[in-house]
């Protein structure tokens, strides 16, 4: 691992709001910008759609990585200033999710992995949902789908991975979904921008 990578990775704590930019720092093949000053940097993978900016962002790396992917993580102390830098783009709040003390009641749903030749003959599922599983289990990452009779509804895998923390990417099909209202947390933690 080179020494910017590093000397970033002991910087930011590996906490639930860090695991997407520490999982890209993480990876070898994703692009790193360094502000000249130090003061910040910008870090994308093209193959993720995904990319951070931390801290202070640089024009000229945040144009770049603007141009390879469609999402943008920004953070409270410079969500205004990327704003400025990519007006064409909309900002939307990211809700963070923490362990409570007590998991909540889980439906007697059968659970278990399920494969890419699986996942290819769901013909129920809308079309987004079949590329991202697809293009998920080809990449070799454990799927886990929640089944009603035997149509799989509901389907989880880890899309970011930190030293200690995984971001798990839950999609449900709609007819599945219950309504629910965000509740306020108190402060905006992260907030994507494409």
């Amino acid at each position: 691992m080179d020494n910017l990578r590093h000397r970033y990775l002991l910087s930011l704590p590996d906490l639930p709001l860090w695991v997407e930019t520490r999982d890209l720092l993480l990876w070898e093949g994703s692009k790193v910008i360094e502000n000249p000053t130090q003061s910040g940097f910008v870090v994308w993978r093209m193959e993720d759609g995904i990319g951070s900016v931390v801290g202070e962002p640089e024009p000229q790396a945040v144009a770049l990585a603007a141009r390879d992917v469609p999402e943008l993580l920004a953070f409270e102390d410079n969500i205004e200033r990327l704003r400025s830098h990519l007006p064409a783009f909309q900002a939307e709040t990211a809700t963070i999710f923490t362990e409570p003390e007590l998991l909540p009641y889980v439906p007697a749903h059968r659970s278990c992995e399920i494969s890419l030749d699986e996942i290819s003959v769901q013909s129920h599922l809308p079309a987004d949902l079949l590329a991202e599983l697809s293009n998920v289990a080809e990449d070799g990452v454990t799927i886990v789908a929640a089944f009603d009779g035997s149509h799989p509804v509901a389907f989880a895998y880890v899309a970011s991975e930190t030293e200690t923390l995984w971001d798990v990417s839950i999609d449900t099909i709609r007819s599945h979904r219950r309504e629910w209202a965000p509740c306020d947390s108190g402060g905006m933690n992260a907030q994507s921008i494409q």
